[in-house]
């Protein structure tokens, strides 16, 4: 084997990302004054803080790229490739990232050992559609990290010199929507503009077109079917950017298209109009409140009873109750009130909106996400006609499970009656009542929305009452 085709770095591995006290990155567009960004046709690369110290004082041409940084301030500079957020919803978990991104890098890091300013032959050839259009092709193209590593085999880089991170502003963004204060979850790409992945489109239109109305009753003094005709074209442009396709689901979206139809819809739908501004602000209820802060249910049981949205029952029995279940319980509510009754024709569009939807719900989710949300699906609903539907279960799976509980609830009733029968003949009804609220019902532990341990005494069978004790641990 001649000397040129040994390849020295196919061992080496990619760094990760471990943040240090008083270290953080930033994206390379905040030494920027975002008026200079399409002038300078700039593009986004992280600055750690060295990085941001060396750059206070240089014109902003010299961190428009990571080629000119690298040039022109700082030859050292250590290499940041930004990972892509992988969301519940997408089936394919396997880490992602820009192709545009990943190419500068390679490019830089070939130039940097070769110390030649021309694009290494080595790429040149590289099957990058995405590079060969150019800066005016707006498709993003996303590579996998099995894509990156072998690109970076081909061109024998050591990968060592690359440190993979996540992308700091969307991380940044889902700690503010936990804490209420944003709605607007959006990627910056490569060129500084916003975009979004298809679930993250649905995402938005539901914040915007879905909360703060009524979906039960029609409040529309005007037309008589202004809330169905309205919510069939919310539910027709919530549609439009959900797919079966597995691939499609990192497709990345511009932002502002996703705008246009969200105008589109309140310029034309009257029934917008009854979205009254104070609710528009839905998502901000609870703003600046930690998920696990202990608050009252007052505003929780006004909410509910307004609109009127599905109550979670374990929930409304409490006089306090962690932030998170609270918001957790509106938001699947609406999402049940919302997606109503689903006629047999568009079922499996319903089905698979309603997944997305309950899956955005991970990003009021500290903690245990995939378990939650597994929890939610469970208990999203809607009616078929007049029958209530689980919504990821077949129908032959609810008509086992239903007859299940059925023979069970029919046992349990029978063992009832036979130990009061038993009991009957020991003394009087006083006596009876006592023994039983002490012996009869048995205490099992469960967990509920918000995940805290619950004690519930008794079962529902038929038209029996529950009887419910609540406590946390």
């Amino acid at each position: 084997m001649s000397e040129t085709n040994i390849k020295l770095h196919n061992d080496t591995e990619f760094q990760f990302y471990e943040r240090k006290n008083g270290d953080s990155l930033k994206m390379s567009f905040s030494a920027i004054r975002q008026s200079k960004w399409d002038e300078l046709k700039a593009t986004m690369f992280y600055l750690d803080s060295n990085d941001f110290e060396k750059c206070r004082l240089q014109k902003n041409e010299c961190c428009a790229s990571l080629n000119g940084f690298v040039e022109n301030i700082n030859p050292e500079k250590r290499i940041y490739m930004r990972q892509l957020p992988i969301l519940v919803s997408m089936a394919d978990k396997e880490p992602r990232f820009l192709f545009e991104e990943v190419f500068e890098i390679a490019s830089l890091l070939l130039r940097r050992s070769s110390k030649s300013k021309e694009l290494p032959e080595k790429l040149k050839m590289y099957p990058g559609t995405m590079w060969a259009c150019g800066p005016k092709n707006t498709l993003l193209e996303v590579i996998t990290l099995t894509e990156v590593k072998q690109l970076f085999e081909d061109a024998d880089i050591d990968k060592r010199l690359v440190t993979i991170t996540p992308d700091v502003e969307f991380s940044s963004l889902i700690d503010m929507c936990r804490i209420g204060a944003c709605q607007n979850l959006h990627f910056t790409d490569y060129r500084g503009k916003s975009s979004v992945y298809r679930a993250l489109a649905i995402h938005r239109i539901f914040c915007e077109c879905v909360l703060g109305l009524n979906w039960a009753t029609n409040t529309c003094r005007e037309h008589l079917n202004c809330k169905e005709d309205c919510r069939k074209k919310v539910i027709d442009v919530m549609i439009k950017y959900s797919s079966k396709e597995e691939a499609s689901s990192m497709d990345f979206i511009p932002m502002e298209t996703v705008q246009m139809e969200i105008a589109k819809l309140k310029r034309e739908e009257c029934y917008f109009k009854e979205q009254r501004e104070v609710n528009l602000q839905f998502n901000y209820l609870f703003q600046g409140l930690s998920n696990d802060k202990i608050i009252s249910l007052d505003l929780y049981n006004t909410m509910t009873d307004y609109f009127p949205i599905p109550k979670n029952e374990a929930l409304s029995e409490l006089n306090c109750a962690p932030v998170q279940g609270m918001r957790l319980s509106f938001l699947l509510g609406w999402i049940v009130q919302f997606i109503g009754v689903i006629d047999k024709d568009i079922e499996s569009q319903g089905v698979s909106l309603a997944n997305v939807l309950v899956s955005n719900l991970e990003f009021l989710i500290e903690k245990d996400v995939e378990k939650t949300i597994e929890f939610m699906r469970n208990e999203m609903v809607f009616d078929r006609k007049g029958l209530t539907v689980r919504a990821f279960m077949s129908d032959e799976t609810q008509d086992k499970t239903q007859s299940k509980y059925d023979r069970m609830a029919e046992k349990a009733k029978l063992r009832k009656q036979a130990v009061q029968q038993k009991k009957n003949k020991k003394g009087g009804k006083q006596k009876l009542e006592k023994e039983k609220a002490e012996n009869d019902y048995s205490e099992t532990e469960l967990k509920d929305l918000f995940n805290e341990t619950m004690t519930l005494l008794a079962s529902k069978s038929g038209s029996e009452t529950v009887c419910l004790k609540i406590s946390f641990e």
